[in-house]
Parts: C-alpha cells; structure tokens; sequence
C-alpha cells in the first residue's frame, strides 16, 4: 500500500468513526472531521521561544457534525484528547475507538498561534449505504 493510500484510508477512517478492520466494524465515538497528521514548530515572537507539536490537522469538517458543533476548523490540529495526547491519526482514531457515542470530551487544539480546548459530544457514525 503507498502512503498516499494509507493517508487516504485513514481519513476516512476516521470520517466515518472508525473500523477495527474488514468485517470488524467498532462503533466507537465519531467526531465527523477529516484530519491527516501534522508535525511543526511554532515561533512566539513575543517570548522568543520556539515549540514541537505533533497532532492531526483537520482537513475538513463534515456539517451538523460533532465537530462542527464544537467549533472546528480546517487548519486546527489536534493534540489531545481528554489530556491523552494525540501524536498522530492512528492514536487519535484508536483513542476515538475506545469511545461511546454521546461521550462529552475535551479535546486540545492549536489554531495559528493559540491552544484551545474544545468540547465535543461524540456522535454516532451515520449508517453507510
């Protein structure tokens, strides 16, 4: 598989909320945002300081989504979830996995230059046609 395909699968992975493999499908909670994994430095000019992230950047958010409801943006990463952090779509899809739909979670993100947290109400994945 190249990686482009593995990137590609993962999205979708994770926009549909998660499968544990072919024919072992795993509810799990759904957030209904796409994201692929990010790696960067940030520069504070006012502290002169420079810092490391790692997380999932959103690539686009599905509407009346959980995380449309939330607030997400396309460009905010994602770093954590519920303070586990979330180094790249693999944990952050495992981490969902491991979740009820109607779950409340707490979910780290940087957007620009600020880290916010949101809150999110996982939803249920839409049945696939």
């Amino acid at each position: 598989m190249t990686r482009s395909a593995f990137v590609v699968g993962l999205l979708l992975l994770l926009l549909l909320g998660g499968t544990a493999g072919p024919g072992l499908a795993q509810e799990g909670g759904w957030l209904g945002a796409e994201v692929a994994s990010a790696r960067g430095t940030s520069y504070d000019f006012s502290t002169m300081q420079s810092s490391s992230y790692s997380g999932s950047r959103v690539e686009g958010v599905l509407a009346d989504s959980p995380a449309a409801a939330a607030g997400f943006k396309v460009g905010d990463i994602i770093l954590s979830v519920d303070g586990r952090q979330a180094e790249d779509v693999e944990q952050l899809l495992d981490m969902l996995r491991q979740m009820s739909p109607g779950s409340a979670v707490r979910v780290r993100i940087k957007r620009d230059d600020a880290y916010l947290d949101l809150n999110v109400v996982l939803g249920k994945r839409p049945a696939s046609n």
